[in-house]
């Protein structure tokens, strides 16, 4: 913030109306940056990255080769279920890793002690209750922090008690319905498959979490070379 360092004052922000070319541009965002980390040692981070446009990987790109040689880090976060083959993120990062020399960090699912971590530390249960939860949790969500953290929330208030000293107590764990936020994100990504394919999908979802390819097809009534698109995009 400009307010509370003074030196930054003197620092002129890149200009986008004097109709320079792209690689200019890029230049002096930077060199914009590259100056400011001089000041202070600068930190920047860019979430959902597989949101992001072509250019502006571009510019990820540009700014990235040349960090060895400020104190600058740039940290990007991006799903990797979203990066297809054919997104441009897919053939960024690996350049990245070699220009840039970028470290992955790969995050792995909660597990079973994790997610009493979490438990505990939010809802203060006894041991053993934490445990018990933990383990209900983990058959529906598989350690999916998103799924685990949606889940607790519909519990508060049903089996997860408000307690009159302000804390919570864990009642009896009965099935529940799907929270209606990861019902939608769900939804949300079925949609992108097309109504046919949804309804193939539906028919696998009721045979099982491990559904073998020939009863798949022979339940929806297609060949098996017919489900293999839909295998690999799904």
């Amino acid at each position: 913030r400009r307010d509370q360092s003074p030196s930054l004052d003197a620092i002129a922000e890149p200009s986008l109306a004097h109709g320079s070319s792209q690689a200019a541009l890029f230049e002096d965002m930077r060199a914009f940056l590259a100056t400011i980390a001089r000041t202070r040692p600068l930190l920047i981070l860019l979430e959902d990255v597989h949101w992001a446009d072509t250019a502006s990987l571009d510019l990820l790109r540009s700014i990235a080769r040349r960090l060895a040689s400020v104190p600058m880090l740039v940290l990007i976060t991006y799903r990797n279920d979203d990066v297809s083959r054919e997104h441009p993120l897919y053939r960024l990062v690996p350049i990245l890793v070699r220009e840039a020399l970028a470290v992955r960090i790969d995050i792995s699912s909660l597990s079973h002690d994790d997610v009493s971590a979490l438990i505990d530390h939010v809802y203060h249960l006894p041991p053993g209750d934490s445990s018990r939860l933990a383990a209900s949790l983990q058959e529906r969500a598989e350690g999916n922090p998103f799924f685990v953290g949606e889940l607790l929330r519909s519990l508060e208030g049903t089996v997860l008690r408000p307690t009159a000293s302000g804390g919570w107590s864990l009642g009896p764990i009965e099935p529940t319905r799907m929270p209606v936020l990861l019902r939608q994100v769900i939804d949300a990504r079925l949609a992108r498959f097309g109504a046919e394919a949804e309804a193939q999908l539906a028919v696998a979802a009721v045979i099982g979490e491990v559904v073998p390819l020939a009863l798949w097809a022979t339940v929806s009534n297609v060949t098996e070379a017919a489900l293999l698109p839909l295998v690999e995009r799904a």
